[in-house]
């Protein structure tokens, strides 16, 4: 069975859906990532928002992810209802990690080295759209370590980690002149094992991180590009397919192993080898999420000796 034949096996979109399909879903929704305004319409349900949450927790949520709050959930038959439950489960999730007050200006929490060593995400370039590549690889992800920590631990350090790519985004906003609120992820499951990565006490373990994730940083994903996936990865997606908002499963596209292929369909969507990590065949440097919790720190700490 071939790539594409996989891709559709799985339930995930394969490279003819994306090719038909992505001119139609860029124009539809890069100008609404760059507006950084709401316009008369958005501004009229911001304030009914307000009256439901009370201004000063809708406030309390960054602009960027307020933005998407009420973007990503204009199409819900309740909006109101759902934006402001989204919204205070946002603004709380933050109080109660002080994400604002010192989550970014810490640099890497204390105790969070497991967390970066178990879990090493990086990232490397960006898109044709000026979204940054934030990939994972199986080879190098220990579930091990992961089981070790309390779920608290767990949660504060991924959060941190999400804050680093916000983070990154923005720097990529200033460099480019215009806002950066998605990225595209790509997962290698190349070194997946069942055994290590899929057994039930990690399951427990990941999905409900995997929820807050897309809870707390809602409207994030640009795309996804699952590659090197083995034909036994069949049964595990039908399980974590499950787990996963079905606009998040629309944006994910499955590939094997044959590079010239996902090559192909990535550069299709703007994801070139200029992007692209050298682990994937590519030629773009990247870095850590750590690396980038520690340049945030020193940006926070220039700016608050210059208000001094």
């Amino acid at each position: 069975m071939d790539e594409d034949e996989l891709s559709h096996a799985t339930g995930a979109t394969g490279t003819h859906g994306a090719s038909a399909n992505w001119a139609k879903y860029v124009s539809q929704f890069l100008p609404l990532e760059r507006a950084t305004e709401f316009d008369k319409e958005e501004l009229a349900w911001e304030e009914l928002v307000c009256k439901a949450i009370g201004r000063e927790v809708w406030m309390s949520i960054p602009k960027d992810i307020r933005i998407n709050i009420m973007r990503g959930n204009s199409h819900e038959k309740e909006r109101l209802k759902v934006t402001a439950e989204s919204a205070r489960m946002i603004a709380e999730w933050r109080a109660k990690y002080r994400v604002d007050a010192d989550m970014l200006r810490l640099g890497p929490l204390p105790g969070s080295e497991v967390y970066h060593q178990a879990w090493p995400t990086r990232v490397a370039g960006i898109d044709a759209y000026g979204h940054p590549i934030l990939y994972d690889r199986f080879s190098v992800f220990d579930a091990q370590k992961i089981l070790t920590m309390s779920d608290d631990d767990f949660y504060r350090f991924r959060t941190q980690a999400l804050e680093a790519l916000e983070f990154k985004k923005r720097e990529l906003g200033e460099q480019l002149g215009h806002r950066i609120s998605k990225h595209v992820y790509v997962l290698d499951l190349s070194g997946l094992d069942a055994t290590k990565h899929f057994t039930s006490a990690a399951q427990k373990k990941m999905r409900p991180v995997m929820k807050m994730s897309a809870d707390m940083f809602p409207e994030t994903l640009w795309c996804v590009w699952i590659i090197n996936a083995p034909m036994s990865f069949r049964f595990i997606w039908s399980v974590v397919r499950t787990w996963l908002d079905p606009l998040i499963r629309a944006k994910i596209r499955m590939w094997g192993s044959t590079r010239a292929k996902f090559h192909a369909a990535m550069a299709e969507c703007g994801v070139t080898l200029a992007s692209l990590p050298v682990e994937f065949g590519g030629t773009a440097p990247s870095e850590s999420l750590q690396e980038i919790l520690v340049r945030a720190a020193a940006k926070h700490a220039e700016d608050d000796s210059k208000k001094d």
